[in-house]
C-alpha cells in the first residue's frame, strides 16, 4: 500500500513540475491580421464587394424613385431585392472563405513559429492573464 501511495505522489509531483515548466507563447491575433499582406488584400477585396452592394441598392432606390406607375415601382423593387440577395449571398461566402483561409495559413504560421520557440502552446493575448512569451512579430514575420 506504501509503495502504490508513494507511486501515486511521484507521478503527481512530476506531472504537476512538468505543467508549471510549459512554455506557452501569446500573440496579438487582431496585430498579426492587420500586418499580414494577404489579410489586407482579402479587406479589400470584401469591401469592394460590400460598396458594389450599396452603390447597387442606392441606383435601385434612384431607379424606383423616378418609376411613374406603381406596379413599376414593386416590378423594380422585387427584381432590386433578389438581385440583392444574390450578392449578400456572394459576399457572405466569398466573406466566410477569405477569412477561413487567413485563420488556416495563421494557425499554420503559428505551428511552425510554436516549434521554433520550442513552446508548448501559443494562445491569443486577450486570453493571456499574465507571462508567457510573445510571439506576435515572429508570427507577423513568418506571414510576409
Amino acid at each position: 500500500m506504501k509503495k502504490i501511495i508513494l507511486s501515486t505522489t511521484c507521478l503527481i509531483i512530476f506531472l504537476a513540475q512538468t505543467a508549471l515548466s510549459a512554455s506557452i507563447g501569446y500573440v496579438d491575433y487582431q496585430k498579426v491580421v492587420d500586418n499580414y499582406p494577404l489579410a489586407q488584400k482579402y479587406k479589400k477585396e470584401i469591401n469592394k464587394k460590400y460598396e458594389e452592394i450599396n452603390k447597387y441598392v442606392e441606383k435601385q432606390e434612384k431607379e424606383i424613385k423616378k418609376a411613374k406607375e406603381k406596379q413599376t415601382k414593386i416590378e423594380l423593387r422585387n427584381k432590386g431585392l433578389a438581385e440583392v440577395e444574390k450578392k449578400q449571398k456572394n459576399y457572405i461566402e466569398v466573406r466566410k472563405k477569405r477569412e477561413a483561409e487567413i485563420a488556416n495559413k495563421i494557425k499554420i504560421a503559428a505551428d511552425k513559429v510554436r516549434v521554433e520557440k520550442k513552446l508548448d502552446i501559443i494562445i491569443k493575448k486577450d486570453t493571456a492573464v499574465t507571462g508567457g512569451i510573445d510571439v506576435t512579430q515572429d508570427l507577423i514575420n513568418r506571414l510576409k
